[in-house]
């Protein structure tokens, strides 16, 4: 039995897949006042103010988390 390839399995070099735009997934309320350490409220303004972008959000969530305690 002889088999064949039909198509091609290299991907193309200048195929490139956007995973943040793909898969666009929001933090739910509750996750994020857990996860934060937030109020119902500051959580809710922070999945409004970065529309919902995971990254962005935990990008500032990090951000929050190395201020210097004064």
């Amino acid at each position: 039995m002889v088999m064949h390839q039909i198509e091609t399995s290299a991907r193309s070099k200048h195929a490139r897949i956007d995973y943040r735009s793909s898969r666009r997934s929001r933090y739910e309320i509750p996750y994020l006042m857990m996860l934060g350490n937030l109020s119902y409220g500051e959580a809710a303004d922070l999945i409004s103010r970065h529309d919902g972008d995971r990254h962005a959000i935990n990008a500032e969530l990090v951000a929050r988390r190395r201020k210097p305690a004064d």
